[in-house]
């Protein structure tokens, strides 16, 4: 496990520039640091981990991991 990808990059770049400069009108960002993307990549596949680690071994369905 590790360093398979989850997210599809492109999507959260668009995003991220979206959001931008929705909140920030006088700033027009387009480029977004590739670390950035890495950096969230990251952090949802450990809440997904930590989620499951605390999720009950039962059935077969997985459930909602807060």
């Amino acid at each position: 496990m590790g360093a398979r990808k989850i997210l599809n990059r492109q999507n959260i770049r668009a995003f991220i520039l979206d959001t931008a400069n929705h909140l920030h009108p006088t700033w027009y960002a387009t480029r977004v640091e590739p670390e950035l993307i890495d950096a969230i990549e990251y952090k949802v596949q450990e809440m997904i981990r930590k989620g499951l680690k605390n999720h009950p071994p039962s059935g077969k369905t997985v459930h909602s991991l807060y």
